[in-house]
């Protein structure tokens, strides 16, 4: 099965914890995302006790 790993810039530095945000596989284009917490790129709470400033594209 073919994967690609993408770690968007905007999101903090997971590969140093041993998870890529998102991978997707081939055939038939599955998409895996890990579970999300509202930190920025340097692991600061974006948003606190605000699900819709926390879910909002910066």
């Amino acid at each position: 099965m073919d994967k690609q790993c993408i770690n968007p810039k905007e999101l903090f530095p997971s590969v140093q914890y041993g998870f890529s945000q998102i991978v997707v596989s081939n055939p038939g284009k599955m998409i895996f995302i890990s579970g999300q917490v509202a930190w920025d790129e340097n692991m600061h709470i974006v948003g606190a006790n605000d699900l819709k400033v926390q879910t909002q594209k910066r």
